[in-house]
């Protein structure tokens, strides 16, 4: 009677190929293909087994193989099978984007996953290296990426708003992104809206409504679109704006930016 054979143990034998003897290693299978994949394409990225193709950035240079990149990459798929210098020399130079949040692009490939809090060159605010992580995947066109990174994105600001690098987050999602990709400009317009009172007393968010006009416009529209209880008249640029502001706490005009601590003397009436 034939006995099954047991794919999940370990065990090693010699096979006769002619004059010679090649060892085999059998390794412990999952019995979830979808794990044995995500190994398998891990331990060629870390051994570089079968590396068909360099990628490298300012700091680092990967080893990678064509087969995985290409097949979630709409960029490296064109570049790479075409008659580009890159398809024939088999190297890509990236060395304009931020290595770590290219780093992060590679790992995704071969793990479906990537540390949202930095690389092996270091960490970094959870909300700006998935920010930047979001441009790489937009640019070199890994959708599955992106959509990892707008999640983690989500999560980091939800958690991190308060922190003292928002702002310049606000101002890296809307320099990086087009007007059409709100995938992270709408989270921190709402994240921003749904905080206002409190950010309303840090200058550097006032300085990013300042120097960041389409950001501004957002959070109005948002404003009017979802009224507060109260609206105020600015005494120094005459306009009106709407929020639920404590007594005898500093805010700034969200029009001009002026700085008041008796916000209450312009309360005006609702119609």
């Amino acid at each position: 009677m034939a006995v099954a054979e047991d794919t999940t143990t370990e065990a090693s034998e010699s096979v006769d190929r002619g004059r010679g003897l090649l060892q085999v290693q059998r390794v412990p299978l999952s019995l979830d293909p979808t794990s044995n994949m995500r190994t398998t394409l891990k331990d060629f990225f870390d051994t570089s087994k079968f590396s068909d193709l360099v990628i490298r950035t300012e700091d680092q240079e990967f080893k990678v193989h064509k087969i995985v990149v290409c097949g979630q990459s709409e960029y490296f798929a064109c570049l790479l099978s075409g008659k580009w210098k890159e398809a024939t020399g088999n190297a890509v130079d990236l060395k304009e984007d931020d290595a770590r949040a290219v780093e992060a692009m590679i790992h995704f490939m071969y793990g479906f996953d990537y540390d949202s809090s930095g690389s092996s060159l270091g960490r970094i605010s959870p909300m700006l290296f998935n920010a930047m992580v979001y441009k790489v995947a937009d640019k070199y066109g890994v959708p599955a990426l992106k959509h990892l990174a707008q999640q983690k994105f989500d999560s980091a600001v939800t958690a991190c708003w308060n922190m003292d690098d928002f702002p310049h987050v606000i101002a890296e999602v809307y320099t990086t992104t087009v007007e059409s990709d709100k995938g992270l400009r709408d989270r921190v317009v709402s994240v921003s809206y749904n905080n206002i009172q409190s950010l309303f007393l840090k200058e550097d968010f006032i300085r990013v409504l300042n120097d960041t006009p389409s950001f501004a416009a957002d959070v109005l529209q948002l404003l009017v679109e979802k009224p507060s209880t109260k609206r105020y008249t600015c005494p120094s640029c005459s306009k009106q704006w709407e929020a639920n502001l404590s007594n005898d706490v500093t805010y700034y005009c969200l029009h001009c930016g002026s700085r008041r601590s008796d916000w209450k003397n312009y309360l005006e009436k609702k119609d």
